[in-house]
């Protein structure tokens, strides 16, 4: 199963190694902005739509 610390969007925070933030960067017709979102770190992430295998963490 994959997982959210699995993700190369996934940046854990450093105050709390059970949590972290899921970012990315979106386009719109107008601007470009990032979006976080608090996730935890074993969270599903197979029904993640942006979910990319961070390099490095391929079991």
């Amino acid at each position: 199963m994959a997982t959210c610390k699995d993700c190369k969007f996934y940046f854990e925070i450093e105050d709390d190694s059970s949590k972290g933030d899921c970012v990315t960067k979106v386009t719109d017709a107008r601007q470009s902005y990032t979006r976080a979102k608090s996730v935890p770190n074993d969270g599903d992430a197979s029904k993640c739509s942006t979910f990319q295998v961070r390099l490095g963490t391929v079991k």
